[in-house]
């Protein structure tokens, strides 16, 4: 009898031992497919991050490919949609839908003979603006806007694309477009930004055989130029002074985007007498005076620490040539004394 209770004991222990071992492996089980999920999961964000940079430089490739076709010549002018404003008497901008889309136009004036949007005046002397008296307008010469959705420009428009214009496409939040500039860069909403989407799709292959387009993202751009905004600090020829005897100083005077941004509504110079060097960024300038902060937002289109520029001859083409360094000198000097770094 006591031999036979100690071996149920025993059957009793190895029931419960097995149960053990299977609710073990239940939970080993269960975490190997949990961090499987995890990891399928994980890869799947990472794919969806590698395809979302693909096509942002897809996109910065594009737009740099659009300013090199349409800005390459030395004939062409960037512009802003603002320049269209409807009142230019009043200190807002009207008419227009999106006055910070960038354009561009021709310098070509084909009512003139030699192109030029000037002709000389024989008898009188002088220059005078050969479209004077005409009815040009510079809407209908604008060419193209550099936002994505005008990718090629008007010329072509294809597969159901459309050309958008500044002045008249009115862009609402939705699924087909984006607010690249959105209040927190600004404070003013007719300074936000909005442009379409340019939807992608890649072929992929199905058990059939065949083959269907998928769907893989989209890409945005927007261009703003630089060169016509106020420009920041560090300015290497501020105080700089002017030698009389061989030109050296003139840089200062030859600066085309030479802004002091202190005399901008709302940007208070807090003590400073001179530039401060250690300005990098419009934000910067929050660092010297807390009630700057309004006016940077407000400024967000008018200031910028990248504004670089070349003197162009936008009427004829090639580099401007200035005389002023040589002329201001008395001709004294020689041409080596006036070459820009």
């Amino acid at each position: 009898m006591k031999m036979q209770k100690m071996f149920i004991l025993a059957r009793g222990f190895a029931l419960i031992a097995t149960v053990s071992v299977l609710l073990l492996m239940t939970v080993i089980a269960v975490a190997f497919m949990s961090i499987s999920a995890v990891t399928v999961r994980t890869s799947r964000i990472d794919w969806a991050q590698e395809e979302a940079r693909a096509n942002a430089r897809l996109g910065l490739m594009v737009a740099i490919g659009e300013l090199q076709r349409d800005l390459g010549p030395d004939q062409r002018i960037a512009i802003t949609g603002a320049i269209m404003d409807s009142q230019p008497d009043t200190s807002t901008i009207e008419g227009v839908q999106n006055p910070h889309w960038t354009g561009f136009v021709s310098s070509i004036f084909e009512g003139n003979q030699n192109g030029s949007p000037f002709t000389r005046d024989m008898d009188q002397g002088g220059l005078e603006d050969a479209r004077n008296g005409t009815n040009y307008r510079i809407r209908p010469l604008v060419r193209n806007y550099f936002v994505s959705g005008n990718e090629g420009g008007p010329e072509r428009m294809a597969g159901g694309r459309r050309f958008l214009d500044a002045v008249t496409e009115p862009l609402a939040l939705s699924e087909d477009t984006v607010e690249i500039v959105s209040l927190g860069s600004t404070i003013r909403p007719e300074d936000r930004v909005r442009v379409v989407k340019t939807n992608l799709s890649r072929p992929r292959f199905t058990q059939e055989g065949g083959s269907q387009l998928r769907q893989s993202g989209a890409y945005s751009y927007w261009v703003t130029p630089n060169n016509q905004k106020a420009h920041l600090p560090p300015d290497i020829h501020r105080g700089m002074g002017i030698d009389h005897n061989n030109g050296d100083g003139m840089q200062r005077m030859l600066h085309p985007q030479d802004h002091d941004p202190f005399v901008m509504t709302g940007i208070q110079r807090a003590g400073q007498n001179i530039r401060d060097e250690r300005i990098l960024t419009p934000r910067s300038l929050m660092l010297l005076d807390a009630n700057n902060r309004r006016g940077v937002l407000e400024n967000f289109h008018a200031l910028t620490p990248y504004s670089y520029s070349t003197l162009t001859n936008v009427r004829d083409g090639g580099l401007k040539k200035n005389l002023s360094a040589f002329l201001y000198g008395g001709g004294g000097g020689s041409t080596s004394h006036f070459s820009g770094s």
